[in-house]
């Protein structure tokens, strides 16, 4: 009897590795998921500050997902009071980041294809870029119950293959089963989450600073009881 191959990879909080140095740490999660894509996890202890390095050939997105601090440009700073994005201008301007509480955050990398760089020189959302979530806009979809709040925070075509949002609700709510014909999806548990996540017929449980892959096509649904709370980042990557 054969056995069905599981197309869900994932990685819980305790497993992703950070390391620190000097009050930061950065660890990959799940590499090696997708050609082209890498994600780490970060962590920046509270009065400690990190320049990140910055890319020519790779779309970089930092999400913070927990704490306070801000990012210092040579000519602006950004307030991270709750969870936000910042999206720089790949390697035309350095900065910094500073911790005011111990800060928790994705950083998402996608190198960039001849393809992209058309799309992105064709249309693209002005970079740098800084949004705090309360500020991202909504968006509704019927598979979705009614206690469910949706925020977009990258949208389909400005940032060529790349696109990201928000899923938040408290339990008893559901995403009812969908799938996406060309896109690979990445799911990070936010502060306070716990969720069923079903992918292809196989059920996991979903925490804080859980991470999650799955593929194109993939059936996929997430309920949460009452009590619970369903509260997760979707990343996506059109490999189409």
């Amino acid at each position: 009897m054969s056995m069905k191959m599981s197309v869900l990879r994932n990685v819980k909080r305790e497993d992703i590795p950070q390391n620190f140095e000097n009050g930061f740490a950065k660890g990959e999660m799940l590499p090696n998921t997708y050609p082209g894509v890498a994600t780490y996890k970060c962590t920046l202890k509270a009065g400690s500050n990190v320049t990140p390095k910055v890319y020519t050939d790779k779309t970089q997105i930092f999400f913070f997902t927990k704490g306070t601090g801000y990012i210092a440009t040579p000519k602006k700073a950004y307030n991270i009071t709750e969870a936000a994005v910042y999206i720089p201008m790949f390697d035309a301007e350095g900065f910094s980041i500073q911790a005011a509480t111990d800060l928790e955050y994705l950083e998402l990398l996608v190198d960039i294809t001849e393809d992209d760089k058309k799309k992105l020189h064709h249309s693209r959302m002005t970079l740098p870029h800084f949004r705090l979530l309360s500020d991202c806009d909504r968006y509704e979809e019927g598979f979705k119950s009614k206690g469910i709040l949706s925020y977009i925070i990258v949208t389909r075509g400005r940032l060529a293959r790349i696109l990201m949002g928000l899923v938040s609700g408290d339990g008893p709510d559901y995403v009812g089963e969908h799938s996406h014909e060309t896109v690979m999806q990445w799911f990070y548990g936010m502060d306070g989450t716990k969720f069923e996540f079903t992918a292809s017929g196989e059920t996991i449980t979903v925490e804080d600073g859980d991470w999650v892959y799955i593929p194109e096509k993939t059936l996929h649904s997430a309920t949460t009881a009452a009590g619970e709370k369903i509260n997760y980042v979707w990343f996506e990557v059109d490999c189409d």
